[in-house]
């Protein structure tokens, strides 16, 4: 519905419900004031006539009452708003008589009244009054309200109409011009806006906000051409391109030559697959903030470079020219965190091992170590392949230099470099032509906690997986594998199915369950407010693939519930126990 009709509908009702409680006012007021005045003339009549008649009683002179009585329903009938008849009765004789002869037609009200008098007698009265004369009246005040009502009801509409159509017409003229410029902003913005002519103030304001603002996108539209807009864009295709095609034809040579009974088939394609899912992500952007900030996140350095070597390996054993060993040397320390992108240091490791390898012409090794030292994280690469001349190192790592490949842009180095400098770290390259090259990369370390991905299970346990994507289900089924047997699992989609389940299997004390909840259930209520609701905390974990939102860790900390990431869902390590009590205590103290 449009602004201006929605006004009008809107004054209609509110004009519509004020003349239904004025006619009803109106009415009560008449009923209540015709009451009202009923009583009075009854009292009016008992305070006059009464005296009248016990005193022409008393002396025996009763011929006096009619007289009496005509002369008090005469004045009555004169001053007030209705006449009366009245008849009096002594000891149930009629004896007076005032007013009209004939009884009052339709409308027209009765009363009675009867009380002792102090000889003994009884006196009664019937009032009768007329009340056409007090209903035309209320009827003619109705419709005089009424017409005038109607009169102001029509002049309100025309005049609100009008201030409406003086408001709502430019505003919705604005608003299709905005719509129109949404479609196509560059080009509206460079035209500028075009105001129209109007006399309400906001409206000229809102004009002059809008005017300023195709004014500024203008202005940074040739700021951002300025810098070069298009050419970052080329760039970064060329980037994903360049770490595309290395992926994607590793892929296709294993997928050629990839036997059904090959052992190393799924490890080696889902190594690829989580490479290329990587990628995308980089190339989509891996933003978790409203203002488009980076987010970083910390990870374990130890099965990132152990996951690229095991997929290079696989690659090197379908090569009929070469024979490449690989060498790993883990650190003493069990984990070495840095924080940054994850997947964009794996694709500079790919690069800088594709280049190894090829440097390598028959037959070789390859070095990898990882080192720490304080707040300083080290990974060597060193081949015994070809080497590089000393005059051309210090270009290595510059865009467009490229040395021994054919048809090479020299985009690779440079682009490690720029993922290394992203990471605030180092890059350092030696080499000696004929013996080989040595690239380290520095980078910082981070302290942190376990990260562990490891959940305890026992035998006998109750699992209950709180999650709406059946993939993640089906997950869980392959991870547990053929200990479901031993257990209880229960697969819950939603916040309103778990909250039914709940009601229907609620347990007063500590239970023996396990609650694998997902923070985002598309629903009214996510995993963490379901865990606060029903008190889980001592025996939930949180699986999301927020698990970095700063609003989930923070509530998770506040709960102290235990977050892992969904991301890591393939490395999850389940241990099962058969010690019930156990079991619960290591939960518990972990928890809390």
């Amino acid at each position: 519905m449009k602004f201006s009709a929605l006004i009008v509908e809107r004054s209609r009702k509110i004009l519509f419900l004020s003349f239904v409680a004025a006619v009803v006012g109106i009415t009560v007021y008449g009923i209540i004031w015709n009451l009202h005045t009923r009583e009075s003339s009854k009292e009016f009549i008992l305070s006059h006539l009464k005296e009248v008649i016990v005193a022409e009683v008393h002396s025996q002179n009763t011929f006096n009452i009619d007289g009496e009585l005509n002369r008090i329903v005469d004045s009555w009938s004169k001053t007030q708003e209705f006449p009366l008849r009245v008849d009096v009765y002594i000891d149930g004789k009629h004896w007076a008589h005032g007013g009209p002869m004939r009884p009052f037609g339709f409308p027209s009200a009765s009363d009675s009244h009867s009380e002792k008098l102090a000889t003994g007698q009884i006196l009664s009265f019937d009032v009768n009054m007329d009340l056409t004369g007090p209903i035309v009246r209320l009827l003619a005040a109705l419709l005089v309200f009424i017409g005038f009502f109607v009169a102001v009801y029509f002049s309100l509409k025309k005049g609100l109409t009008k201030a409406v159509e003086e408001i709502s017409t430019p505003l919705e003229d604005r608003v299709n011009r905005l719509g129109a410029a949404s479609q196509n902003l560059l080009s509206h913005a460079k035209k500028g806006y075009v105001a129209t002519d109007t006399q309400v103030r906001e409206l000229q304001n809102l004009d002059q906000s809008l005017s300023t603002l195709f004014d500024r996108i203008n202005s940074l539209e040739t700021e951002i051409s300025d810098k070069k807009y298009h050419e970052g864009q080329f760039q970064m295709a060329k980037q994903v391109t360049h770490a595309l095609n290395g992926t994607l034809s590793a892929f296709s040579l294993y997928i050629d030559q990839a036997k059904p009974t090959d052992p190393v088939d799924r490890d080696f394609l889902k190594g690829i697959v989580q490479q290329i899912s990587s990628i995308s992500g980089d190339l989509i952007g891996d933003k978790t903030r409203n203002d488009g900030a980076q987010v970083s996140k910390v990870f374990d350095l130890i099965p990132l470079v152990s996951r690229v070597i095991d997929q290079k390996t696989t690659e090197v054993q379908r090569l009929a020219t070469k024979k490449v060993r690989f060498q790993l040397t883990d650190p003493q320390s069990k984990s070495v965190s840095v924080v940054g992108s994850k997947s964009k240091l794996e694709l500079a490791l790919v690069n800088l091992i594709t280049n190894a390898i090829e440097a390598i012409k028959n037959e070789g090794t390859i070095s990898v170590s990882i080192e720490q030292k304080d707040d300083r994280a080290s990974i060597t690469i060193a081949d015994n392949g070809c080497g590089i001349p000393a005059e051309v190192l210090p270009m290595l790592m510059k865009e467009g230099a490229t040395f021994g490949k054919e048809g090479g842009h020299g985009f690779g180095l440079f682009h490690v470099k720029s993922i290394v400098d992203e990471l605030h770290g180092s890059i350092a390259i030696s080499s000696i032509e004929g013996t080989g090259t040595q690239i380290k990369i520095e980078v910082p370390a981070v302290q942190t906690t376990s990260l562990s991905n490891e959940i305890i299970l026992f035998e006998g346990q109750e699992l209950v997986i709180v999650d709406d994507e059946e993939c993640i289900h089906l997950s869980w089924n392959i991870l547990i594998g053929s200990n479901a047997s031993k257990m209880k699992i229960t697969h819950i989609y939603s916040d309103v199915e778990f909250e039914k389940w709940i009601q229907q299997n609620s347990k007063d004390s500590f239970s023996s369950r396990l609650f694998l909840f997902d923070y985002d259930l598309k629903g009214k209520l996510t995993g963490l407010e379901l865990i606060e609701k029903y008190q889980l905390m001592f025996e939930s974990h949180l699986i999301t693939g927020m698990a970095n939102d700063e609003h989930v860790k923070k509530e998770s900390k506040r709960l102290k519930v235990k977050t892992i990431s969904k991301d890591e869902l393939p490395n999850f390590h389940l241990r099962f126990e058969k010690n019930i009590f156990s079991s619960q205590s290591a939960r518990f103290l972990e928890a809390t």
